[in-house]
Formats: C-alpha cells, sequence, structure tokens
C-alpha cells in the first residue's frame, strides 16, 4: 500500500511533462520515449556514480556525461537531451555559463544545478 502511495506521487510529478516528452503510462510505470540525460561534471567517480543510479531508477533512459564546457555544448547540440545534470564549478568554463548558454539555444531542456 505504501509503495502504491509512493509511486502515485511520483506518477503525478510527471504529470507536467512538457508536450515534447511523450509520456506513456503503461501498467503503473511512466515510461517516455528516448528520454536523454546528460551529466555535467568533472569528477569521475560522481558522475559514474548518478549514472548508476539514474540507469537503475530509469531503465528506458538514454543518459549519457560529460566532464568539460566545450564536449557539453557539442553533446547538447547532437544528442538534443530532455535533462541536463549541470555541475557549477568545473574546469573552463563555469556551469552556470554553460547554462546559460544552453538555455538561450534550447529553452525546451531542463537544467538541473549541482
Amino acid at each position: 500500500m505504501e509503495s502504491e502511495q509512493a509511486d502515485s506521487v511520483s506518477l503525478a510529478r510527471f504529470r507536467t511533462l512538457p508536450q515534447n516528452w511523450k509520456p506513456l503510462i503503461h501498467k503503473g510505470l511512466l515510461q517516455v520515449a528516448e528520454f536523454r540525460i546528460l551529466i555535467v561534471e568533472d569528477h569521475q567517480d560522481f558522475r559514474e556514480s548518478l549514472k548508476e543510479v539514474l540507469a537503475a531508477r530509469l531503465p528506458h533512459a538514454s543518459v549519457d556525461e560529460a566532464a568539460e564546457g566545450n564536449e557539453v555544448l557539442v553533446k547538447v547540440e547532437a544528442q538534443a537531451p530532455h535533462l541536463i545534470f549541470m555541475d557549477i564549478n568545473m574546469p573552463g568554463e563555469n556551469g552556470l555559463e554553460l547554462t546559460r548558454q544552453i538555455k538561450q539555444s534550447y529553452p525546451q531542456i531542463v537544467i538541473v544545478i549541482l
């Protein structure tokens, strides 16, 4: 019973997904066709740990990673992720500056600052 309540709360959060995410609800599970996530983090251990957690929780999502600013912009252009986890303090370009650049060209991408 507790699990069912937790699932319905989780699903309630996803009912406001943008139209282009095409959510599919099947047998009580939320699946998004071709959902793409990009992790931007210069610390490899943290990046890999977050990728493992996301892959376990969202098995149908594609999770990619980037360690530096130039790599981020190339991957965003090539893959058009739906969600980005962005580190603020990275060598080279600042995560906040990268966020500004991405949102200027791709306002539909959701960016979570780490």
